[in-house]
């Protein structure tokens, strides 16, 4: 493996505001920029130079813990002795080469990309310790909106394994990486390059960057979303002549223009970013350049640079057509309130209750599921359907807020029958989006579903009736009209129900500011990624009366 400590040790030499002895007779005020910025650089080695090979590792910094790697660059693991042997053999002891000016960089080595190849891409599985304790929760949501902002532009996908989390450590070969705490470091976090072996496979977060200042631009979040770029073989952008400060190595390849305010930059290399570390649309192009567009994130590719791939990492043919270019399949949204949405959609893996339900939901349909699900940062619920594939997206914000409510475990239920119904009566196959007659129709399936499902009419309604507007847009009925399609659906299949009858009791109320009945303490425990509720779950054990099948209405809500 090979990587300069040249910068780590200047961000090291205070590059900036010294004067430089000139070398080989030149005179470092006639040079450029790009120019200086080398000849520091080589200065900086050249003073390393002298050292054997003993004396260059006692600078270098590693972890102090079983099983610690050293640490160049700042957050660059070397694993081994061998490996930092090398590191310093090609880096150190002879000059490395410096690549072109374009930016967000990619890791390479013997000259070729280090990045996932098409398999592993989507199988980016990863475990998150209990030994972060009472952190461990605020670990994994952290890592799922990270990864969302990867996984939003990229072709990747990375995947939290809960199941292993009490066993998550280097030797765990169930997952692909590890996340871990670690104590007394010298750093925030720090990851890996893709290929190295799975012992090697680790991302380590510093105590200390789990109690930040809440009010502070630097957040946990935006320190894994740096590492993680770290992960799919993005380098540190302050390794270029144009930063001016912070070279590391020659072991990269520029795939865009240079960009100060990357979230592979460090602010202190001359970075302009805040410390957010969110996602340039360089960084996002680039990491699309790397791994293809991620479904929903529309790009033209056609500008992407010559990849230098090994064996595995071979692109497929799809991703090779996207890359030269090819139009990508038309984006049609149908979604619940008619809010406008993102440009940019993130999303994340569903949860397992609702995982369970849409299956519940399909069930009762007697219809094939044809569409994938994902939670997503979006204002409500939708039906999408981008490069030809379909998707249910749901905020779980959203669905935990009308749950509370509502007060009423029927109105996610009721929400994402309805989105579900527009991919099961072709809506969004035709690229038009929301219609006031599509969304009736959705309506009229939601009411349908969840009658035989066994829910009342007033738990059908009760999303509507709480945030129906009075009047109808472009793209949504009004208020009015969607309850007396929910009403329309749940009557036409109370009528094939033997079980089911009707009385003033059911009857939708009017649009309202909060509907339930159930105390705001019942309202608080009921959540929509509860993972136990006999009313939606036939694995959970029974609580009050005996459940009725599904295909059975009551009258009351259950």
């Amino acid at each position: 493996m090979r990587r300069s400590l040249t910068v780590f040790l200047a961000c090291v030499l205070s590059f900036l505001g010294s004067i430089i002895p000139s070398i080989a007779g030149e005179d470092p005020s006639s040079l450029s920029a790009e120019e200086f910025f080398k000849f520091a650089a080589e200065r900086a080695r050249k003073r390393m130079e002298a050292l054997s090979f003993d004396e260059f590792k006692a600078t270098v910094y590693k972890e102090p813990f079983d099983g610690g790697v050293y640490i160049v660059n700042g957050d660059t693991p070397i694993p081994t002795e061998e490996g930092l042997r090398e590191f310093f053999e090609n880096n150190i002891k002879k000059a490395p080469e410096l690549s072109g000016a374009k930016s967000f960089i990619v890791n390479t080595k013997k000259g070729k990309d280090t990045i996932w190849g098409p398999e592993k891409k989507h199988a980016l599985t990863y475990c998150v310790s209990e030994s972060f304790g009472a952190h461990h929760s605020q670990v994994v949501d952290a890592m799922k909106w990270a990864t969302v902002a990867w996984e939003s532009v990229g072709d990747v996908n990375f995947r939290h394994v809960p199941s292993e989390d009490q066993h998550c450590n280097p030797g765990n070969s169930s997952v692909m990486f590890d996340v871990r705490p670690a104590s007394n470091v010298a750093y925030l976090a720090r990851a890996f390059f893709p290929k190295v072996e799975r012992r090697f496979r680790n991302l380590m977060v510093n105590e200390k960057s789990l109690s930040l200042d809440p009010n502070g631009k630097l957040q946990l979040t935006g320190i894994l979303r740096h590492e993680l770029g770290h992960t799919l073989g993005a380098r540190h952008e302050h390794t270029r002549p144009e930063a001016g400060k912070c070279y590391e190595d020659g072991d990269w390849r520029p795939i865009t223009g240079y960009d100060a305010f990357s979230v592979m930059h460090y602010p202190q290399c001359n970075g302009q970013g805040d410390w957010s570390l969110r996602l340039t649309d360089k960084d996002k192009f680039g990491a699309a350049c790397l791994y293809g567009a991620a479904a929903g994130y529309s790009v033209d590719l056609s500008g992407c640079p010559n990849q230098r791939i090994g064996k595995d990492t071979e692109r497929t043919e799809k991703t090779e057509r996207t890359e030269k270019g090819a139009e990508a399949s038309p984006v049609s949204i149908c979604s619940y309130l008619g809010n406008a949405m993102p440009s940019t959609i993130e999303t994340m893996p569903p949860s397992q209750s609702a995982i369970e339900m849409i299956q519940k939901i399909v069930d009762a349909s007697g219809l094939v599921q044809n569409f994938q699900v994902s939670a997503a940062a979006i204002p409500n619920a939708a039906a999408v359907t981008s490069g030809g594939v379909r998707r249910i997206l749901y905020n779980p914000n959203f669905i935990d807020d009308l749950v509370k409510r509502t007060g009423s475990r029927w109105a996610p239920m009721s929400v994402l029958a309805h989105e579900i119904g527009h991919h099961l009566n072709g809506h969004t196959l035709g690229n038009i989006g929301s219609r006031p007659q599509l969304e009736i129709e959705a309506d009229a399936f939601s009411g349908f579903i969840l009658e035989r499902l066994g829910a009342p009419l007033k738990a059908a309604t009760a999303v509507i009736s709480l945030l129906g507007s009075d009047n109808g847009s472009r793209t949504h009925p009004g208020g009015g009209q969607r309850l007396a399609a929910i009403t329309s659906g749940w009557t036409k299949a109370c009528k094939k129900d033997p079980d089911c009858f009707f009385d003033a009791a059911d009857e939708p109320g009017p649009l309202a500011p909060s509907i339930g009945e159930e105390s705001s303490a019942a309202r608080g425990e009921l959540r929509f990624d509860d993972p136990c509720d006999p009313r939606l779950n036939d694995n959970c054990p029974q609580q009050g009366p005996p459940r009725r099948p599904a295909n059975k209405a009551i009258l009351h809500q259950p």
